[in-house]
C-alpha cells in the first residue's frame, strides 16, 4: 500500500513498530552530519532597495520573485518592517549564489525552465 493510500493511525503505527525494532535489536538510527548556515541577515530599507534596483526589478516582480506581496515589499523598502528570515534566506542567496554550494553541493544541471505569471498550462 502506498504512503497516501494508508491512513494517519496504520503510518503512526508502522512507525512506532519500526521504532520498537530499533529498541529490541539495539540498531543505531543513520544520523546524517549537516552544516547548518548562520541565520540570514537582517536586511535593512535601504538593503532591500539595493538588491532590488541590482536586479533591475519592480516590486510587484521582486515580490513575486520571493512569493510575497508587494505590499510587503513596499513596507521592507519604508523600513515599516523586515524581511521575515525565509524571505531573507532568499535574498541572501540572490545576492551570494555560491553560498547554495557551500551548503548542498550539487551537481551541474541544466537551469529549470521558468514560466511566466501569465502563463497558463493545459491539464
Amino acid at each position: 500500500m502506498r504512503n497516501e493510500e494508508k491512513s494517519v493511525f496504520a503510518l503512526l503505527k508502522e512507525g512506532l513498530e519500526s521504532t520498537l525494532e530499533r529498541v529490541k535489536t539495539k540498531r543505531p538510527l543513520r544520523v546524517t552530519q549537516v552544516d547548518i548556515p548562520d541565520p540570514p541577515p537582517v536586511y535593512s530599507s535601504q538593503d532591500v532597495v539595493r538588491l532590488r534596483a541590482r536586479l533591475n526589478m519592480s516590486q510587484s516582480a521582486f515580490a513575486a520573485l520571493l512569493a510575497v506581496s508587494r505590499r510587503a515589499v513596499e513596507k521592507w523598502e519604508q523600513g515599516e518592517r523586515h524581511p521575515a528570515s525565509g524571505s531573507a534566506r532568499l535574498m541572501q542567496f540572490i545576492e551570494h549564489p555560491g553560498l547554495l554550494d557551500q551548503f548542498a553541493p550539487r551537481e551541474a544541471e541544466p537551469a529549470p525552465r521558468i514560466r511566466s505569471a501569465g502563463t497558463r498550462h493545459a491539464r
